[in-house]
């Protein structure tokens, strides 16, 4: 069995918001990211969604995040996520699945597009 290096949570739609951003850029410059993460939990994408991957070097001594927030239009990469104050949160709509291995964001169309690979490792 592989060993778990982090874990990916989801939150759904208008349950976060971005938040320490780093880089703001159109949303269709990084759909395939998008549509890599919505594919980690078998769903499709949706707007005003929220990632937070967490990850960990090989002691567990030093602990990473990283964080994708897609709006309307543009796709926010940031520190980390605020949760959405002023609407109830179920603690069942929050996903969080195990992070085996490092994340690739599958190119559908190579030509036109660049690859994305984020060794989380």
């Amino acid at each position: 069995m592989q060993d778990q290096i982090g874990t990916i949570t989801k939150y759904p739609y208008r349950t976060t918001h971005p938040y320490n951003t780093f880089i703001r850029a159109h949303r269709k410059d990084m759909q395939n990211i998008e549509e890599s993460l919505a594919d980690k939990f078998n769903q499709p994408i949706d707007n005003h969604t929220g990632y937070l991957i967490s990850w960990w070097d090989d002691d567990r001594k030093v602990h990473n995040k990283l964080s994708f927030y897609f709006s309307d239009s543009e796709t926010f990469i940031c520190q980390s996520l605020d949760l959405n104050k002023s609407k109830d949160i179920s603690p069942n709509s929050i996903e969080i699945i195990p992070l085996y291995h490092p994340i690739m964001a599958v190119d559908l169309e190579p030509l036109q597009k660049t690859d994305h690979h984020f060794d989380l490792r």
